[in-house]
């Protein structure tokens, strides 16, 4: 990234009166990420519920999405700490989450088909839940605070126009690299990379929406949503046939006919869903319509 110039950031007065400024509007932005993650780590029955879970790594992910803006914003920005913390719990959470979510997925399929994987995916589960509250028991609350102080303290001197101008500037890098990579969507690899991308944009075209509210980018937002819904559901089912197969090699004695029945039922959801966001992306106006006043 290019490093900005720093005479154009800092000493700018901060907007007064019942209307905030752009900056203050990015800060309060920030400041409720932070106590949302907060709450979320916190939370008595993030080791019980699968949805607290998923609730945490969305507010990890927002809080990545802030961060690595403020980067591009300043290389120098008090982010580094910030950016372990979260990966201290990101990873063995997400490794929790995924196996949650391959329970949930053959949840109702019959276990003389899929049984055995079952039993896998449960013991999986208990193993990484231990681990997690692992890393939970040695997460530092107070390195965080510090960090949520620092960043807070930084955001506060930042340039309005800058600030917005630098979002635009992600938001249409986004929607260029995301346009370029639709042709390809038969490639998995581009549709991941779509996915990456397409929940980037939609980060940012949330900040601008909370900084400048308008009824267009509040529609191109909504569709960004709609179509990280549909791809998410497709990688679900991805990430899911993944692991059924890396269990089927390691445990050749447990493939059964009924097994490989069950596989191709969920191969098919696997190409439904594939096709549902092809389809969509196809037609998505959101990765074409400009933002801000250009």
């Amino acid at each position: 990234m290019i490093a900005p110039d720093r005479h154009v950031r800092y000493n700018i007065d901060m907007p007064s009166g019942d209307s905030p400024g752009n900056a203050q509007a990015f800060l309060d932005h920030y400041r409720q990420l932070a106590r949302r993650l907060h709450r979320r780590l916190s939370d008595k029955r993030l080791l019980q519920d699968a949805e607290v879970i998923h609730k945490l790594r969305v507010s990890i992910k927002k809080i990545r999405a802030i961060l690595t803006l403020v980067v591009e914003l300043d290389e120098q920005a008090p982010v580094n700490e910030y950016s372990s913390l979260m990966k201290q719990i990101f990873r063995p959470s997400g490794k929790l989450r995924e196996t949650q979510v391959n329970l949930a997925l053959i949840d109702g399929i019959d276990n003389h088909g899929l049984g055995p994987y079952r039993q896998y995916l449960e013991r999986r589960e208990h193993k990484q839940t231990r681990r997690l509250i692992r890393e939970l028991k040695r997460f530092d609350m107070k390195s965080l605070i510090s960090c949520d102080h620092r960043l807070d303290t930084w955001l506060q001197g930042i340039d309005e126009q800058f600030l917005v101008d630098r979002i635009q500037s992600n938001i249409q890098s986004r929607q260029m690299l995301i346009r370029s990579l639709i042709p390809g969507t038969a490639d998995i690899d581009n549709l991941h990379r779509i996915r990456i991308n397409v929940r980037a944009l939609s980060e940012m075209l949330a900040l601008l929406q909370d900084m400048q509210p308008d009824t267009e980018l509040k529609a191109q937002l909504d569709e960004t949503k709609s179509i990280l819904d549909v791809i998410g559901t497709w990688h679900d089912y991805d990430v899911l046939l993944a692991s059924l197969f890396r269990f089927i090699d390691r445990h050749p004695d447990e493939v059964k006919l009924q097994t490989t029945a069950r596989m191709q039922e969920l191969e098919r959801k696997l190409a439904d869903q594939k096709q549902a966001a092809v389809d969509m992306l196809s037609h998505a106006t959101c990765f074409t319509k400009p933002v801000g006043n250009d």
